[in-house]
Formats: structure tokens, C-alpha cells, sequence
């Protein structure tokens, strides 16, 4: 690091080191600000190392990225969780500023009958294992089925197809497809691929004595629009049906799980950080962007609250942007 770059006036933290804290890092020392980025993995990226598979994103870009921040000065702190290596109270006692780019990495319940039954994986789980660490890649068996109807969701059920011992990749689907949040495109390339769908379906039990051997489903129909604004699924009475499954992969959203300790940050019904139209939190200078203001969202609209951060906090202290 060639640390003459560096003014050293404006000392700047970002929590997580996904697309938004880089977006938010990168403005900041391109003005010549000092800024240290902690992430609680071993590895830095956030979303786009463990959740975007190779075959969707050259994985040189993220490091080329890495490499751009490392020689403007930016340093990056791994293996430190926020709220527990060091509070948060602690980063902004000794930083001009924080932009807290987290994510949401804690799974919701499925609240399924024997959900906790081995070869039931969660999502970030199951995506780092296989991008990052491949590892397990010969353990999820000739049936996996996926439970959710997200970008995610193929995502897992892209990476299941390309396991060695995977013959079935199965996507169920509590709505139908036109409800399906997913990318029109992706799902086009999951059935190019093979990949089952399985709208209008939802998992209520899992069965196995030591791991995971089948799934009972009901059969929904739709209802009347909820507060998302997509019909709500209901079940009816067509009788259950029964999938093998070697492996699931459950894909059904994120929660925020950041310790705020003492620190009065507000957050909303959903634990997602408010904020104004500037990211910018109720405590003065503490930024807040990406998937932890609003809720899972692509990397595009996490980069777009990074730069909105940076910029509102350069004009701040009188920066030509």
C-alpha cells in the first residue's frame, strides 16, 4: 500500500465488503480518504464471492476490483464480526464515518415439519460451499430439490445441476410462476438446463430417519393480492404429493442479524436499517446500503446506495464530486 495516496484528515470504516461497501470505499479513496473495510469471513466480496457462481460472473472482476481498492490504500480487516470482535459504538468513537454494507445472511424458517433433518441446507450455506470452498460437492446426492422462486433459487439449482453426482434438480414454488420473483431470463436458462419447476407447491413435512429422503407437499391455489402485491397462495384440498429428495437447498429470503449492542440505530419491522435519502442512518455520518436497508435486492441497486453515501458525505465536507 503506498500510503503517500492517503490525506489521513478523514478516517472512514465500512462493515462488510460486499458491492455496496466497495462502491461506498471506492468514491471515498479516489478523494483520497482513509478507509477500512471489516468483514467477518475469511474471505472478501461479500455477495459476489459466495453468491454468484463462476459460471454467471468471471471471478477476476471481483478480484481486479480488490486489487483497484488495495492500491488506492484501502485496507481490509477479515475474520472481525462487528458487535462482537469490536462494537459498533467502538467504530464510531474512532471513525469520521461508517457505511454499514452487511447484507442479510440470516435464513428465514420454512417452519416445516423436521426441518432441521440432516440434507437440509440453507442457501449461503450451500452457495459457498460450491463456489468458494468446494466443498460437500459429492454429498448432495442424485435428487435435489430447491424451495423457493428467487434469483437465488436458480442460482442453487444452476450450481446443483453442475454437481458430480446430481442426476434431478427439482425448484418448488409456493406461487405460480407469473408471481415468481426471479429473472424471466434466469429461469429460462434453469429450464434450458433441465431444471424442474414446480409452481403452486409448498414443502409442509420432511421425512427421514437420518437424513433427508422425501418431501410431503400440499397443493396451493391462488388467492387475493397480499401486501407484496402478488396473490397469496392458499392450500387447497387436492391431496398431498410426495418428492424424493436426497438434498434440499431451502432459498426462501434473509433477515439482517447485525448487533447493534447499544447503539440506537432505527430499524424497521423487518430489522432493516432507516434511512434518508442519502443512506444516511439516524446517528450523524453512520451510512447504511444494499440488501440490510431493503431487504434482498440485486447488486446493482446495492452498488447505487454505496455511491449515494459516498457522495452526500464528500459534499459534506466540501469534495468536488
Amino acid at each position: 500500500m503506498n500510503k503517500d495516496i492517503l490525506n489521513n484528515k478523514h478516517k472512514v470504516a465500512c462493515i462488510g465488503s460486499g458491492p455496496s461497501s466497495m462502491a461506498f470505499a471506492k468514491l471515498l479513496l479516489e478523494h483520497k480518504y482513509d478507509v477500512t473495510i471489516y468483514e467477518k469471513e475469511e474471505y472478501i466480496g461479500g455477495v459476489l464471492k459466495w453468491g454468484i457462481p463462476s459460471y454467471r460472473i468471471n471471478p477476476n472482476i471481483l478480484s481486479q476490483r480488490i486489487d483497484y481498492l488495495k492500491n488506492l490504500g484501502c485496507k481490509f480487516i477479515n475474520n472481525c464480526n462487528i458487535g462482537i470482535d469490536i462494537s459498533l459504538k467502538d467504530l464510531i468513537d474512532k471513525y469520521d464515518a461508517i457505511f454499514i454494507g452487511v447484507g442479510v445472511y440470516k435464513q428465514r424458517k420454512l417452519n416445516a415439519i423436521n426441518e432441521d433433518l440432516k440434507g437440509i441446507y440453507n442457501l449461503k450455506d450451500f452457495l459457498s460451499d460450491t463456489n468458494i470452498y468446494k466443498k460437500h460437492i459429492n454429498e448432495y446426492g442424485e435428487d435435489v430439490v430447491i424451495v423457493g422462486g428467487g434469483n437465488s433459487a436458480i442460482d442453487a439449482a444452476r450450481n446443483a445441476t453442475r454437481l458430480p453426482n446430481t442426476k434431478n434438480v427439482t425448484i418448488i414454488y409456493r406461487r405460480s410462476l407469473n408471481e415468481m420473483p426471479a429473472n424471466a431470463h434466469e429461469i429460462s436458462k434453469a429450464k434450458e438446463e433441465g431444471i424442474k419447476f414446480m409452481p403452486l407447491t409448498n414443502p409442509i413435512r420432511f421425512i427421514g430417519k437420518d437424513k433427508i429422503e422425501s418431501i410431503e407437499c400440499s397443493i396451493n391455489v391462488l388467492g387475493e393480492k397480499d401486501e407484496s402485491g402478488r396473490r397469496k397462495p392458499i392450500e387447497s384440498s387436492l391431496p398431498h404429493i410426495y418428492l424424493k429428495a436426497d438434498s434440499v437447498i431451502l432459498s426462501i429470503g434473509f433477515e439482517t442479524c447485525f448487533n447493534l449492542n447499544n447503539v440506537l440505530l432505527n430499524v424497521d419491522k423487518k430489522g432493516c436499517f432507516v434511512i434518508d435519502e442519502h443512506n444516511e442512518t439516524n446517528i450523524k455520518n453512520v451510512y447504511a446500503g444494499g440488501d440490510c436497508v431493503s431487504g434482498a435486492s440485486s447488486i446493482a441497486n446495492a452498488i447505487k446506495a454505496g455511491e449515494n453515501a459516498a457522495k452526500h458525505y464528500l459534499t459534506k465536507k466540501g469534495e468536488n464530486i
